[in-house]
């Protein structure tokens, strides 16, 4: 049986549509024991275990006030055809046959500190090795141009997001760094390198809020009206620990397309999520994400993330990272210059530049000094 949400505004439309599935396109194998599958729940119990959720997860990210630890980190970017060929030649030693696919891999750690409270976030970026070309069929090394290492320090807060990094190298050395700040609107943070915790917890927004507007919605009557979707909850009890899935169907008003999404939720880790899959109508993944937590002071944190994307197209993978935290440290004290300029790890005489005030400086000795550049 299934229950129907009606969406009674637009806003609630575009959330939802962000966590949609259609009878869980990607169902467990069938050599799965049968013990274990995914049943479905009474739905008399639906709005109940999805407040039980809502409310477990809203508990445990609450009483995370700061966060501090480090991450290692691997993301690779596949490329294929006409993009393979531009990546070999403008990036690689452009040595040999052209090849059909190239992977570029990037391993570095991050050290990061977090208050959410104030909504800050702090990154050391260190990548200590070039970036990894090989053929992706054969794995040949087709070597890098670039040789320099990376490591960029980035602060992000609510009025500003800035970020240094190496401008002057001396062989492989640095030899200057500059920053940049610039407004939050003004820069997009993934496309910046930024790593920001807090998207551990969430898929474009607190999953609690995404729940609390299905429960909303749910049609009490079951009636199908204009805008409806449909919500599939199931569960599973794997070696004595119980598992939800959950599930909703959208379909765009023409009825063109449709986007599948599952989301599993695990009681044995604080009833967290644990995977989420966006898939077509066809059952072909779009994009994939796994969770792995430990518990610090009776709070679960994420140990281990992942996430992969696919190509629309040919479901062939484009995308996937992994980041494995430790020495993580919860609600400790975080100074406030952790979060200012002083923090870049600049040197004197290395630039600032305020994009925002439209301003350059110098940095001298813990201080900003305007330079002579300014209008």
């Amino acid at each position: 049986m299934k229950i129907k949400i009606i969406v009674r505004n637009a806003k609630v439309c575009v959330i939802i549509l962000l966590f949609v599935s259609f009878r869980f396109a990607t169902a467990e194998s069938v050599a799965d024991n049968t013990a274990t599958k995914f049943r479905p729940v009474s739905p008399n119990d639906i709005t109940d275990i999805l407040t039980r959720i809502s409310d477990k997860t809203r508990s445990n990210y609450e009483r995370i006030k700061t966060w501090q630890g480090e991450a290692d980190a691997t993301v690779e970017i596949i490329y294929r055809g006409p993009a393979a060929e531009r990546v070999f030649r403008e990036n690689t030693s452009g040595k040999g046959k052209i090849p059909k696919g190239v992977r570029q891999r990037t391993v570095g750690n991050i050290r990061f500190a977090a208050d959410f409270e104030k909504g800050l976030v702090y990154q050391n970026l260190h990548r200590p090795n070039p970036l990894q070309y090989t053929e992706l069929e054969t794995e040949r090394d087709l070597g890098a141009k670039s040789l320099f290492p990376l490591h960029t320090v980035s602060v992000i807060t609510p009025e500003h997001f800035t970020k240094s990094g190496a401008n002057v190298y001396e062989g492989i050395s640095v030899k200057s760094r500059s920053a940049v700040r610039e407004a939050p609107e003004k820069c997009s943070c993934a496309m910046s390198g930024v790593f920001d915790p807090r998207k551990c917890f969430g898929l474009g927004g607190p999953l609690w809020q995404i729940l609390s507007l299905v429960i909303q919605n749910i049609d009490e009557d079951g009636k199908l009206s204009e805008g409806a979707y449909d919500l599939e909850l199931e569960e599973r009890v794997r070696e004595g620990s119980t598992e939800y899935r959950i599930g909703l169907l959208y379909k765009s008003p023409e009825e063109t397309y449709a986007i599948l999404t599952t989301m599993v939720f695990s009681g044995e880790k604080g009833f967290n999520i644990i995977s989420y899959q966006v898939a077509d109508q066809q059952g072909k993944l779009l994009e994939k994400q796994s969770w792995d937590y430990g518990l610090l002071d009776g709070i679960y944190l994420p140990t281990k993330t992942g996430k992969q994307n696919f190509e629309r197209q040919t479901g062939q993978l484009s995308y996937q990272e992994e980041f494995i935290f430790k020495n993580s440290q919860i609600n400790h004290v975080i100074t406030p210059e952790t979060f200012t300029y002083k923090n870049l790890g600049l040197k004197n005489g290395d630039k600032f530049i305020n994009k925002i005030l439209d301003m350059e400086y110098t940095y001298q000795d813990g201080e900003l000094i305007l330079t002579s550049n300014n209008k």
